[in-house]
């Protein structure tokens, strides 16, 4: 994954503060188990007075019911790709006693968002209202210290808030767990859902140093031939589930990874703890979108001997075992494991010199988080450009795409910016260098650099750049159709001036 999208998934996740840019592809990847989640220690829920609500009735906290309370606007893409996923919810948990309400705190525009939600029809098929006083936003989002969106909050059926994070990065699996909860019958979950998990984040990934892998002896296979481990050949052992949108995501990447992998003496395998009733079927209507072997680990021996062992308790998560059968490096399959599977198969893999480079890694985007924390509170602030323009800068100085491409579609579309203070020219460097640096193949950066040129009466270069991003998406219906909208709008505006 290049580091555009992998720090646009970042932000998804609400670990940078405010919306961004939403990803080329369709999340979960972004579906994805993102960082950010969180399952926190229940304490009450903030009640939801003081909202106007303009889809749906007004929802009052009721014990034994549960409820997602999802924190978006319309401004926000990431958060617009998030409706479908919460419409699904709301249908598939509604039997089981789920509300989910999804607050704007766009109060200053609430017709604004009556047209968004009109226009959405039954692709938004939840309770909306808009947080007019700030109280709601504040007993949420500040409280738990987030700063971006979308963020969705579970709140359980005794009304404590029992999970946070992005709605498409863990909220289904942890909805079922806590439905079943309200249910009483907890005693069941563990075969569904595993205990107290927390989503699988991209970020978590740790090389092993000469740690012997676990044997997989008692799993039964339900595709593909029985694996043992052999001297001088590479596995990839995967934990899933059927039910975890992110897994779902990835498995067409390990497909992938098995495909490109086969000749060179390596091995996939998927292993669930869920019965063979449940995943042979997943696994024959998958077909050929899930070519690698999968197995049953219904005791759970192999699952201990790996997850357990390892203190994981978050999935999708997979384990590279080497030629010597050692634990080489354990993390989320859409996360490093294609870096780190290079390596281990051409025999070059430095799990010291991969930890200390993977720290700094982390040390470079904490820092950039906090930039463009710094960076938002000042534009919430109304600060001048004189003032946001250095950390503007100090962000471009990075050199990272993904953080280029937020920081510019932040900039340019958060319509709650005063237009004197809205730094268009700052937002056109950052998206001309994140085009750039991405050689011009990324649709989702061109698409922000074509709105950058617009905005600052470059108009036939924006549609220029606007129509290759288009050509990019191909295959996209759905990204397409956001840009072919922008691109009316810039050839409208050429006609016009000419």
């Amino acid at each position: 994954m290049n580091s555009a999208k992998l720090f646009v998934m970042m932000i998804l996740a609400g670990v940078l503060t405010g919306c961004s840019k939403k990803e080329p592809t369709p999340q979960p990847e972004q579906d994805t188990a993102t960082a950010g989640s969180e399952t926190p220690v229940r304490q009450p829920a903030a009640v939801l007075d003081g909202l106007t609500y303009v889809k749906g009735e007004p929802v009052t906290f009721q014990k034994g019911k549960v409820y997602v309370v999802e924190f978006w606007a319309t401004w926000c893409p990431p958060c617009r790709t998030s409706i479908p996923h919460l419409t699904e919810i709301q249908k598939n948990f509604k039997d089981k006693g789920v509300t989910v309400i999804g607050v704007s705190n766009e109060a200053k525009d609430i017709e604004r968002v009556k047209r968004f939600v009109a226009e959405q029809g039954e692709k938004m098929d939840y309770t909306v209202a808009v947080d007019v006083e700030g109280k709601v936003g504040d007993g949420y989002m500040k409280a738990h210290k987030q700063g971006g969106i979308p963020t969705a909050f579970i709140v359980d059926a005794q009304g404590n808030v029992a999970w946070f994070g992005h709605p498409m990065g863990g909220l289904d699996e942890m909805l079922e767990q806590i439905v079943n909860e309200a249910s009483d019958t907890a005693g069941s979950v563990e075969d569904e859902a595993p205990t107290k998990t927390q989503p699988k984040t991209e970020e978590d990934a740790t090389a092993a140093t000469e740690v012997k892998a676990g044997s997989l002896d008692g799993l039964t296979y339900v595709k593909g031939e029985p694996v043992t481990f052999q001297e001088g050949k590479v596995y990839v052992v995967e934990f899933w589930a059927t039910w975890c949108g992110p897994c779902l995501t990835s498995i067409p990447h390990l497909t992938e990874v098995q495909k490109k992998y086969k000749d060179k003496g390596v091995t996939v395998i998927g292993i669930s703890i869920e019965n063979v009733e449940t995943v042979k079927p997943f696994i024959e209507k998958m077909g050929e979108t899930m070519d690698y072997t999968v197995a049953l680990d219904t005791d759970r021996k192999v699952n201990d001997a790996y997850m357990k062992a390892f203190n994981q308790r978050g999935i999708p998560t997979a384990f590279i075992v080497d030629g010597k059968s050692n634990v080489a490096w354990v993390g989320h399959p859409m996360g490093g494991l294609d870096e780190v599977l290079e390596l281990v198969v051409a025999g070059t893999f430095d799990p010291e010199a991969y930890a200390k480079a993977e720290a700094e890694r982390q040390a470079a985007e904490r820092e950039l988080h906090k930039l463009y924390q710094d960076y938002n509170a000042a534009l919430i602030k109304g600060a001048s450009i004189k003032e946001t323009r250095p950390i503007a800068e100090k962000i471009i100085e990075s050199k990272n795409p993904g953080a280029m491409n937020a920081l510019a579609w932040q900039i340019l579309s958060m319509p709650s910016v005063d237009e004197a203070k809205r730094d268009t020219e700052i937002a056109l460097k950052a998206a001309a260098t994140a085009n750039t640096q991405t050689n011009g193949e990324d649709p989702m950066i061109l698409d922000t650099y074509a709105l950058a040129l617009f905005q600052n009466d470059r108009v036939d270069e924006a549609v220029a750049a606007q129509q290759k991003a288009i050509d990019l998406a191909a295959g996209n219906e759905r990204v397409q159709a956001d840009m072919k909208t922008r691109l009316e709008q810039f050839k409208a505006a050429l006609e016009s001036a000419i």
